[in-house]
């Protein structure tokens, strides 16, 4: 019997990845909310939430090394991103993101908020030290 390698609430749209992921197609990606993605995932594949248009929180764990290009594309409800320090970020990850996102400094105390529609996420990240 196939074991998905996530966990959908169609309620409450809260999106639990166990295991790396390419895409939910699978899923109506308008009910996705919240993403939350296990310790353990080492990879988010290119494209993977791209156009989630309602997706408005992921978390991810300091064990993911890379998000592939574009793996945000078109989340146009995305707010807060918590990425963890040394991860490889492809080009576009956060393209045509039109809501505010807050990004976690270095120093895990701190949350940087930027406005994606007056800054490139891609030459933030860069500036920063996590690209």
């Amino acid at each position: 019997e196939y074991e998905p390698d996530y966990e959908f609430d169609e309620t409450t749209g809260y999106l639990t990845i166990w295991e790396n992921i390419n895409d939910v197609d699978s899923i109506q990606k308008d009910k996705i909310k919240t993403v939350s993605i296990n310790y353990g995932v080492t990879e988010i594949g290119a494209k993977t939430f791209k156009d989630c248009t309602s997706l408005e929180f992921v978390k991810i764990p300091a064990s993911v090394t890379k998000i592939g290009q574009g793996a945000f594309w078109g989340c146009t409800s995305l707010k807060e991103v918590k990425i963890p320090d040394c991860i490889e970020i492809g080009e576009n990850v956060f393209e045509s993101s039109t809501k505010l996102i807050k990004i976690p400094a270095k120093d895990e105390s701190l949350t940087i908020t930027i406005d994606v529609g007056i800054i490139s996420v891609d030459q933030f990240l860069k500036h920063i030290g996590k690209k």
